[in-house]
């Protein structure tokens, strides 16, 4: 087809060197060609890229057995999600519940989309919102709370006490 087209190309084969070894090469050439445009001669190179293949089948496989991992941790961090019987939640700092886990919606009554919505100010007992305000402050500094004790708005209207664990 490069010659039909007179133009260059790219190829990869593999050649066997004296040693009988195979070896995979890339092959680029260029045409040269006289003043009637026909071609003389082909100006190229060869370039051994074994190594380079191997690298690319050994970060293939690599990928591949990371996929299995990281498939096999998040089916088992769902399942966790799911089962606990402890609230679980993910919060952004600007004051909302982006996800709660099924032991949120069962012990403070809210649905995962009420819960999504209100901010968290909103579902704390007002004289601990102004703590909770600094807590936050802490948490966007990088720090962990451990035990955390906070009342938290039921959805029938009351508070329960939680102690609540929050790292950045």
């Amino acid at each position: 087809q490069a010659v039909a087209e007179r133009r260059a190309y790219l190829a990869e084969h593999r050649l066997r060197r004296r040693d009988g070894q195979w070896r995979h090469y890339s092959v680029r050439a260029i045409p040269t060609m006289d003043a009637r445009g026909d071609i003389i001669e082909w100006v190229g190179v060869h370039t051994d890229i074994t190594e380079l293949r191997r690298t690319e089948d050994a970060l293939r496989q690599l990928n591949a057995g990371l996929e299995i991992g990281i498939r096999q941790s998040t089916l088992e961090r769902d399942r966790l999600w799911g089962m606990s019987q402890d609230i679980m939640a993910i919060a952004s700092l600007n004051g909302y519940f982006l996800n709660v886990n099924p032991a949120f919606t069962a012990i403070l009554g809210w649905s995962l989309e009420e819960a999504v919505s209100m901010p968290f100010l909103e579902m704390t007992h007002p004289d601990h919102r102004a703590d909770l305000v600094s807590k936050v402050e802490l948490l966007a500094r990088g720090e962990a709370l451990v035990r955390y004790e906070v009342r938290d708005l039921h959805r029938d209207g009351g508070f329960r006490w939680l102690s609540w664990t929050i790292v950045p």
